[in-house]
C-alpha cells in the first residue's frame, strides 16, 4: 500500500483518507481521524475525531504516545513538506529550464547557470596551501623567551630556529 491519501481500491476508485490511514498503520477509526486533524493541538484533534469533551485531553495524550500514530504523523508531515518545499532535483530542473528559455533575459539565464553550477560543485576552488574551506593558510610564529636564547617556532617552515643573539637574554644572570 502506498502513502495514505493516495490509495486506490481494487475497483479503481480512491480510498478515503481515514480508511487508508487505518489500513496502512493499523489504527482504529478515531485514531486515524486524530492523525488527520492533529496539527499541534491534541485536544482539538481528539474532539474532531469523535472523542468526548471530558476525555479528549487524556485521549490526545495517550494517542500521541502510540508509535503507530507517531509514524503516521511523521510521514504525513514529510509529504506535506515535500509539496511546499522544492528539493534539489526540482531546483536544478527549474534553473535548467531558465537557462534553456531563449526568451528569458540573458542576465537571468546567466544567474541560473551560475546557481546550477554551484549546486553541482563546478566552481570549487582547490587551495593546497589552505584549509579545506579555501581559507588561505597564514604562517604562525611562536617565540619562546628563555634565559639563553629565544626559540622561534614557525608553522610556515616547520622548523625550530634558535636566536642566540637575543636582546632579552641577560648573560650576567646565574
Amino acid at each position: 500500500m502506498g502513502k495514505f491519501g493516495e490509495v486506490i481500491n481494487k475497483d479503481g476508485t480512491p480510498m478515503p483518507l481515514t480508511t487508508a490511514i487505518m489500513e496502512q498503520y493499523g489504527l482504529t477509526y478515531k485514531q486515524a481521524k486524530f492523525v488527520e486533524y492533529y496539527y499541534g493541538d491534541g485536544t482539538a484533534a481528539a474532539l474532531k475525531a469523535g472523542y468526548s469533551k471530558g476525555s479528549a485531553g487524556v485521549a490526545a495524550c495517550l494517542t500521541l504516545k502510540m508509535e503507530k500514530v507517531k509514524q503516521a504523523l511523521y510521514e504525513r508531515d514529510l509529504r506535506e513538506k515535500s509539496k511546499t518545499i522544492a528539493d534539489r532535483k526540482e531546483r536544478q530542473e527549474f534553473w535548467t529550464n531558465i537557462i534553456r528559455n531563449e526568451c528569458a533575459p540573458l542576465l537571468h539565464r546567466l544567474r541560473a547557470s551560475e546557481l546550477l553550477g554551484k549546486s553541482e560543485g563546478d566552481f570549487l576552488e582547490k587551495n593546497e596551501e589552505g584549509f579545506p574551506n579555501g581559507t588561505p593558510h597564514r604562517p604562525i610564529n611562536i617565540i619562546f623567551k628563555t634565559k639563553d636564547a629565544d626559540i622561534l617556532i614557525s608553522s610556515q617552515k616547520k622548523q625550530n630556529f634558535i636566536d642566540a643573539e637575543s636582546e632579552d637574554c641577560d648573560e650576567n644572570e646565574d
